[in-house]
């Protein structure tokens, strides 16, 4: 038969295409797509085995290139390179040489309102000299020397440290009339003893012990004044003042006497200043009283607090939690809440759950678990018992009738019954992954598989439409399983699409397709949204009429799937020997990318 001989062929090419990739010796880019179809206003140059240069070669004997430095990352040229306009670069411009310019040279030539900057390279930081269009002036990043004079016409700025001298006989002299001061300042002096000395020891300032003297130049205490202070409304001190001598005047007035334990307000109750003779201060002390003590109950006798030795009254309510070793109540124990039990509940007859048989509510007895609770209820309206999870019986399980809504698992097996109770004669068979399905067991024989993988036999490629931009190419070892794909993308905002056309011829012996699934695409798209990439399959019939597909239309996943698509085994006409033409349409834009690997074709063969 020719399509079982078409699958004997694949197969040898697919063995010897897995012998090929064998060898440890790779040819440049045998990994990367092969072009089918460009519609784009560019040609890629494939970049090799990504350690060698791109190049674009002029001439045999002359051999000049522009070529893809793989090691520096940047394009370059053999030759010089002469631009009859501008040249213009957005990025930055970096010659290895020197640049001349036979005229001037403009910085920020567009007048823009930013900063100028001509930059210093060096071994350290580089350096700067910025035109700041903010401050309008020329601002250097470094120090700045010269060998002769520096002149400035108008009013000099440092907003930095200024060094005026560089040696201890330096002089400075201000012509000014007038020092102004705009902030706060802060004068250093890095001497010792007579750092600072004003008009012939007026003011002196020892730099070393922080210390001012007035009239001396060498200050004993923190103010040393050698002559009189005179104070003409008053002088304070805030820590301790010492007479050497003795102290006179008309009064000395204390506005608060401090000690250690002694507050500006003692306590109104038990609050007492006395007289330390030992620390020679006042202090705070406390009255002695009688002593409270805290009991355990609630009636008070003399200073104690005593619990009484029983509870009266007709009703005890405890509002907490009340506990001991028994409960006990002759006639019954009743609670309007919950009845909670720290262990196991024992009882000597039965128990009854809804005992009040309340209409039109299910019984619930539930099950604790350290995952979700699970419950055995008697639903009321259908008058059954109900598990909310599986139920295993050690034993034997009995009834009447066994109905099941899902799927049945047989050793382990899980099984998806059909429907329907099938046509007389009918054989119930699995199509090998769980399905069960009605077939006519008579004339029948075994199903058969035609897969096509890229490039597809006799596969054509055509575009439909006005948006067609993109690149179709053939790929291969996107994944671990080394599968060959079409690879679809586009560098246009919009979805752009390509057809893949491949005719198939039925089988002589051909019966029916698979119902579940007559053809499978296997397929993987760069994105989830199918705005941005998808696959679509469409069929015609031996006759040329389409068919109605389930499960081709849009197809996007981010990850390698094999889709089933169902429709053949239900709707078109399959003439043994005719020939049906399978339809893979890939869209893309700029943000995704279609691929589309191995065709499936499932359909059974009648018996020779």
């Amino acid at each position: 038969m020719l399509h079982r001989s078409l699958l004997r062929g694949i197969s040898t090419l697919a063995i010897g295409a897995l012998l090929s990739t064998a060898s440890p010796a790779y040819a440049a880019s045998s990994w990367n797509p092969g072009l089918l179809v460009n519609t784009e206003s560019f040609q890629t140059i494939d970049e090799g085995d990504s350690t060698t240069d791109v190049e674009l070669r002029f001439g045999g004997a002359l051999n000049e290139k522009i070529f893809w430095d793989f090691e520096t990352s940047r394009f370059e040229f053999t030759d010089d390179v002469h631009v009859t306009g501008n040249l213009t670069a957005s990025g930055v411009l970096t010659t290895d040489g020197v640049i001349r310019t036979k005229a001037d040279l403009t910085i920020n030539s567009d007048n823009g309102a930013a900063d100028a900057i001509l930059t210093f390279g060096s071994d350290g930081t580089a350096e700067t000299l910025t035109f700041a269009n903010g401050g309008d002036r020329f601002e250097f990043s470094d120090d700045v020397y010269t060998s002769g004079g520096l002149e400035v016409d108008g009013a000099a700025q440092f907003d930095g440290a200024v060094t005026i001298g560089d040696a201890a006989g330096d002089t400075v002299t201000v012509n000014g009339a007038a020092w102004t001061f705009a902030n706060d300042t802060t004068m250093a002096l890095s001497g010792g003893e007579n750092g600072l000395n004003i008009d012939s020891n007026t003011l002196s300032i020892d730099a070393a012990t922080n210390r001012v003297g007035v009239g001396t130049a060498s200050p004993k205490y923190e103010i040393d004044a050698v002559g009189s202070i005179h104070a003409s409304s008053g002088l304070s001190s805030s820590g301790t003042l010492v007479w050497e001598g003795a102290a006179s005047g008309a009064s000395l007035w204390v506005s608060q006497f401090k000690g250690a334990g002694l507050v500006n307000t003692c306590d109104a109750n038990t609050g007492k200043l006395t007289w330390d003779s030992t620390t020679q201060r006042f202090v705070c002390g406390t009255d002695s009283g009688t002593t409270y003590t805290a009991g355990q109950g609630i009636t008070l006798s003399s200073t104690d607090f005593s619990l009484t030795p029983s509870f009266s009254g007709t009703a005890l309510e405890i509002l907490g939690t009340s506990s001991g070793r028994i409960l006990h109540g002759n006639d019954k124990i009743q609670g309007s809440g919950t009845l909670i039990v720290d262990g196991s509940i024992f009882t000597k007859s039965g128990a009854t759950l809804n005992s009040d048989r309340t209409a039109g509510a299910d019984t619930v007895l539930t099950f604790g678990s350290d995952g979700t609770n699970e419950y055995l209820t008697f639903q009321n309206t259908r008058d059954r018992f109900e598990f909310s999870d599986d139920v295993k019986t050690t034993g034997n399980l009995s009834g009447s009738t066994l109905t099941i809504d899902g799927t049945v698992t047989f050793r382990g097996q899980a099984m998806n019954f059909p429907t329907n109770t099938g046509v007389s004669g009918s054989v119930l068979r699995t199509d090998g992954a769980g399905n069960l399905g009605w077939y006519e067991s008579a004339g029948d024989g075994s199903g058969d598989i035609l897969s096509l993988h890229p490039e597809y036999p006799n596969a054509i490629y055509y575009q439909s439409g006005s948006t067609y931009i993109g690149q179709l190419a053939g790929s291969g070892g996107l994944n671990a399983g080394f599968e060959n794909t079409y690879q679809w993308t586009s560098t246009k905002a919009t979805a752009q699409d390509y057809w893949i056309s491949t005719k198939v011829r039925i089988p002589d012996n051909f019966l029916r397709w698979d119902p579940v699934k007559s053809l499978q695409l296997r397929y993987r798209t760069k994105t989830a949204t199918t705005s941005q990439n998808h696959i679509t399959v469409k069929l015609l019939d031996t006759t040329g009429a389409a068919v109605a597909l389930t499960g081709g239309a849009t197809l996007a996943n981010t990850s390698f799937t094999t889709a089933s698509i169902t429709g053949p085994s239900s709707a078109g006409t399959y003439t043994p020997g005719g020939y049906i033409t399978i339809l893979v349409k890939l869209a893309a834009n700029s943000s995704g990318q279609a691929n589309a690997g191995f065709l499936n074709l499932h359909w059974e063969t009648s018996n020779p």
